[in-house]
């Protein structure tokens, strides 16, 4: 099933398309500003692309989308929620706005990347678990602007090999890398 969100809706409240099992594919309207918690959970969407005037995403906004591959972050977002992409096993391709500051706790855990880069991003914090278990992730390049790296944001990335880490950042929290045996990290 397809959907296509009308240019007038400002906001698809919490649960709204909740575990809606046929929904591959969404248009979303220019004038949408806000998507509330776990609004797109556990649908089969293969895409997102977020149109520019978004601000908020609720708490597991898209948790579980096993079948997402693709996401596009709009400029006016500023932080990734809480589990927001969570246990999107087959997401691979992230485009982030230059204005994200925050990645939240679990926001990315359980998710396909291989490389991630935050080249020309004000992210300062990465929260608890942000990018655990990540199977796939080989290579990390943090941002100049990182300034705390929460616990275990990287932890059970057994392929990950390659961490760059900003002079910036003055807080590793403890087990950020753990149980990521191959890791090395380069200051």
């Amino acid at each position: 099933t397809e959907i296509t969100i009308p240019n007038s809706v400002e906001t698809i409240g919490d649960r709204a398309f909740y575990k809606c099992p046929s929904l591959s594919s969404v248009t979303f309207g220019e004038g949408l500003k806000s998507i509330g918690e776990w609004a797109f959970t556990e649908t089969p969407l293969v895409e997102v692309e977020l149109p520019k005037k978004v601000e908020y995403l609720g708490h597991a906004v898209f948790y579980n989308c096993a079948f997402l591959e693709s996401a596009v972050l709009p400029e006016g977002l500023t932080q990734v929620p809480t589990y927001g992409f969570y246990g999107c096993s087959k997401l691979k391709k992230l485009t982030l706005s230059s204005n994200l500051m925050v990645i939240n706790e679990w926001a990315f855990a359980k998710t396909s990347f291989e490389n991630v880069g935050f080249a020309g991003s004000n992210i300062k914090y990465f929260g608890v678990g942000a990018f655990s278990d990540c199977p796939n992730l080989t290579t990390v390049v943090l941002p100049d602007t990182l300034v705390t790296l929460d616990a275990g944001a990287f932890q059970k990335c057994d392929k990950l090999k390659s961490v760059t880490i900003p002079d910036g950042v003055k807080i590793i929290y403890s087990n950020a890398f753990s149980s990521s045996p191959n890791a090395v990290i380069t200051y």
